[in-house]
């Protein structure tokens, strides 16, 4: 399971054997619980290509509200979805 604080603890699960994990240092966060979405974006939050590096932000009804008394922190966190209408993203 992977996952952050701010998006409800575990956002994704690998369920494959332990035979096909990768070697160390490549593995894999496996894929977004339903009520999760995945986006893997550059610095304007536009989606990047397959194999290309880019920064994840998490999507879905899990995503936090914010920081308590953390205004600067919330603004730089917590963005506006280009994805979907009136969510939050956390990056």
């Amino acid at each position: 399971a992977y996952g952050v604080t701010e998006a409800a603890i575990d956002s994704s699960f690998y369920d494959e054997p332990l035979a096909k994990l990768p070697e160390a240092g490549n593995v894999p966060i496996g894929k977004a619980w339903l009520n999760a979405r995945f986006y893997i974006v550059d610095a304007h939050l536009n989606p990047v290509p397959v194999g290309v590096l880019g920064e994840l932000c998490i999507g879905g009804v899990g995503v936090a509200r914010g920081y308590l008394n953390r205004p600067e922190l919330n603004e730089e966190k917590f963005v506006d979805s280009p994805f979907v209408p009136g969510e939050r993203l956390y990056r």
